[in-house]
């Protein structure tokens, strides 16, 4: 049985064809091409995260990608109890929380689909469905108004 050799100038070497690809045009276009492709297949709310998940796994390997990983579930799980305490520790977690496509806008979308079905299951009069929706838009208004303060301020 041969002994395993690890040459570290071959994988330095993988390290620098690698990046010398990804800075040629095709690398760039097959880049872009998979972040369109996260776009297009990842709910809004986590789109960016997997995206920069994606390019520390390319940058820095697989460990580099798992940091990122727990770096952004962090940041997210910190943005949920900002909404709720209304205290951030950074403007990244005001950011998933208030963005298009983020936190409140999911919640949002969330409620305005199960309003739907309740309607449609149990036939509640469309005033009440339009009622509730319309104190969830206020919330969720006043709730984003209050953290866009918070972000101007800091």
């Amino acid at each position: 049985m041969e002994d395993l050799y690890i040459d570290e100038n071959k994988d330095l070497n993988l390290d620098k064809n690698k990046n010398e690809f990804l800075d040629t045009t095709m690398g760039k276009i097959i880049d872009n091409t998979l972040n369109i492709t996260i776009k297009a297949l990842v709910p809004d709310i986590i789109d960016d995260q997997v995206i920069n998940i994606k390019d520390a796994i390319i940058e820095g390997g697989f460990e580099e990608g798992l940091e990122e990983l727990k770096r952004s579930g962090a940041n997210f799980k910190e943005s949920i109890k900002g909404i709720i305490t209304g205290e951030f520790k950074t403007v990244e977690q005001m950011k998933i929380a208030i963005k298009d496509g983020g936190i409140l806008d999911f919640v949002s979308v969330c409620v305005d689909k199960g309003l739907k079905c309740l309607s449609e299951k149990t036939g509640i009069d469309n005033k009440v469905i339009n009622l509730v929706s319309s104190g969830k838009d206020l919330l969720v208004n006043q709730i984003s108004s209050n953290i866009e303060d918070k972000f101007t301020e800091q």
